[in-house]
């Protein structure tokens, strides 16, 4: 009996210890994501657009800081180099990344403001629109997003004043 009664005691001795440990242990906080708060997100863009009857080449970039886990301010900007009249664009923004959302695919919702500055004969424009789709992360830094847009143009318009198109961008977060 007393042989048991050792063996038990060595027992609760050994097992005691790593219950203890189990009842303390914290959960393991989420992994960082690239929409955390305090995270920045930079992009460069290169593509291609006809407009004023002249095919332009397009480059642009973009900057985010994340003031919230998921809400996103930024601005972004874009140059057209073409035989027609000098294009550029300067757009402030805000984006919501519903980070909570299980997964690597998240949706996002944003909203943005947009001023072209146009050459020539031309007078500039501002537009205002909004966008919706979905964000895919691979760890903490690479960031694809796909979506559409909807762009209206509120300075004085006299053709086709609202777009829609798809939007596609390839990002790193820091």
């Amino acid at each position: 009996m007393r042989r048991l009664s050792l063996a038990l005691a060595g027992l609760m001795l050994v097992l005691a210890p790593a219950a203890s440990r189990a009842q303390l242990a914290e959960p393991e906080p989420d992994p960082p994501t690239p929409f955390d708060r305090g995270r920045i997100s930079l992009g460069l863009g290169l593509g291609s657009q006809s407009s004023f009857g002249e095919r332009y080449f397009v480059a642009g970039g973009a900057f985010g800081y994340y003031v919230l886990s998921g809400l996103e301010v930024g601005v972004r900007g874009a140059k057209w180099f073409g035989d027609g009249p000098s294009v550029a664009n300067i757009t402030p923004a805000v984006r919501f990344v519903a980070f909570m959302v299980p997964g690597s695919i998240k949706p996002f919702i944003g909203t943005f403001y947009s001023h072209w500055f146009i050459g020539d004969a031309f007078d500039d424009v501002d537009s205002v629109g909004g966008t919706l789709g979905i964000v895919w992360h691979q760890g903490r830094g690479l960031v694809l997003s796909v979506g559409a847009t909807v762009e209206r143009i509120v300075s004085e318009c006299t053709a086709d004043c609202t777009d829609v198109y798809p939007a596609l961008s390839l990002g790193l977060s820091f």
